[in-house]
């Protein structure tokens, strides 16, 4: 029993078998946080075009809603358009803090 541990060529084909299997291992834990990844932002890319839709439904609604208010479409229009670039300033000022918590979101998932 001792002669066979001892012997080079079995602890060669031991260490050999055990590097596969890891490399195997982690070849599979990649796949599964890739594939969970992948779905997850599926799904957030289908939820995100959802809302888009739906978003601008509701802001052209809301236009027409103020230019009837207002008494002419074309200021319905301009108050929904000046709410979004207020809205993206707002989003220009705080850019830095939207990209890492963006970053920070997709390295928890891909970990």
């Amino acid at each position: 029993m001792e002669n066979e541990s001892q012997d080079p060529q079995v602890l060669v084909d031991k260490v050999e078998r055990f590097t596969k299997n890891t490399i195997e291992i982690l070849k599979l834990k990649s796949k599964d946080k890739l594939v969970s990844f992948s779905s997850t932002l599926i799904l957030y890319f289908i939820f995100i075009i959802t809302i888009f839709f739906l978003m601008l439904m509701v802001n052209f609604a809301m236009a027409l809603w103020l230019g009837v208010y207002f008494h002419h479409f074309l200021f319905g229009f301009l108050v929904v358009g000046l709410f979004y670039l207020i809205v993206g300033l707002i989003v220009v000022v705080f850019m830095s803090t939207i990209k890492r918590k963006v970053s920070d979101f997709i390295i928890q998932k891909l970990s």
